[in-house]
């Protein structure tokens, strides 16, 4: 909870280019530290931080939530792929467990 309260004083009185910048920034920072955030509570801090951006940068900011959203699902699905494929090839003895 501390680490979303000083991203979210810290944001200010930032135009919303400067906020998705240092968001992206903090939130690095905290995973480099081993705090990451759920769904939930990066959702949360977007919504605060979009309570004064123009429709445009809330367009810009939702538009940005969706590619990053998709791309975690394709990078699962690789990973997915890669996991059945080591599998597949250990049960065939192309490879030792």
């Amino acid at each position: 909870m501390e680490v979303l309260t000083k991203i979210l004083n810290g944001a200010g009185d930032m135009d919303a280019k400067q906020m998705l910048t240092y968001f992206i920034k903090e939130t690095n920072q905290a995973s480099q530290n081993g705090i990451n955030f759920t769904d939930k509570e990066t959702d949360a801090i977007l919504e605060v931080l979009k309570a004064d951006m123009s429709p445009e940068e809330i367009k810009r900011i939702d538009t940005i939530k969706r590619m990053v959203s998709m791309l975690g699902k394709r990078k699962k699905r690789v990973c997915e792929i890669k996991s059945v494929n080591r599998h597949s090839m250990i049960s065939d003895g192309a490879v030792s467990s």
